[in-house]
């Protein structure tokens, strides 16, 4: 299946407030029943395992939709003991705005507006480094900036969470959104993400020429793909120590 980048609906200026707001509830809602919230939630637990009690973790989530896995984890980090700081961004103002509503009893979290290839973060000043479902929005080009600058700004590691291309998840998310869902945003972009998306080999190349090529990649339940690696300094520091633990997460992940 040959890739397209024909913009979503999603993708437009100004988008039908109420159709919006639907479409990201069933975003969230498909990210939980096709488990890539808990996917995250498992990978994020296991890369700190060891972190530092009393210190915050601080993550950025790029393109952050509505603020669904933010949310997730500052549910997680409550109820582990640990202190979450999160900076959740999105470049679209009527996303951002729906984010930050969803987050008004979330003090943990911050909403801001920013692009994932040129994010307003000094290098290093992030333990982890998130985004999720937001690639297949960006062109090759656009790709190899976000995972540059992903890299840069964590400290400890990268997360990226995407959907695979190919005719089975094609027809998969077409079943599950037309079953799920009489939302016209979320009828028509779900099948065309999947016809958007990227393949495991071309996220693969995607990380060498960005600059990441220890991005270790593997396909996950749920039509997607998980990649994870080290962040700037464990990888300046100890590049054995932290692709141990980076293979480590995700086998815990894929368990």
């Amino acid at each position: 299946m040959k890739r397209i980048n024909r913009p979503e609906l999603l993708d437009e200026s100004h988008i039908d407030p109420a159709a919006l707001r639907g479409n990201l509830q069933d975003l969230a809602r498909l990210n939980r029943l096709f488990g890539g919230r808990a996917l995250i939630l498992k990978t994020l637990r296991a890369l700190v395992a060891n972190h530092p009690a009393g210190q915050p973790l601080t993550i950025v989530d790029a393109g952050t939709g509505s603020a669904d896995v933010p949310r997730a984890i500052v549910h997680w980090a409550r109820a582990s003991g640990l202190t979450a700081r999160i900076i959740a961004c999105d470049m679209h103002p009527q996303v951002a705005r729906i984010a930050r509503a969803k987050c008004a009893a979330y003090p943990e979290i911050e909403i801001v507006r920013a692009d994932v290839t040129c994010l307003p973060f000094a290098a290093g000043s992030l333990h982890i480094a998130l985004c999720s479902l937001l690639l297949h929005h960006l062109t090759e080009a656009q790709v190899r900036l976000a995972l540059s600058e992903l890299r840069r700004v964590a400290r400890q590691a990268v997360i990226v969470s995407d959907l695979i291309r190919g005719r089975l998840p094609y027809w998969g998310v077409k079943l599950a959104t037309s079953l799920l869902s009489r939302n016209p945003l979320t009828r028509n972009d779900g099948p065309l993400s999947v016809r958007r998306a990227f393949t495991l080999e071309e996220m693969r190349r995607l990380g060498v020429e960005a600059g990441c090529p220890d991005l270790q990649l593997r396909s996950v339940p749920g039509f997607r793909m998980l990649g994870i690696a080290p962040g700037t300094a464990a990888h300046a520091a100890t590049p054995t120590g932290a692709r141990r633990e980076r293979d480590f997460a995700i086998h815990a992940a894929a368990r």
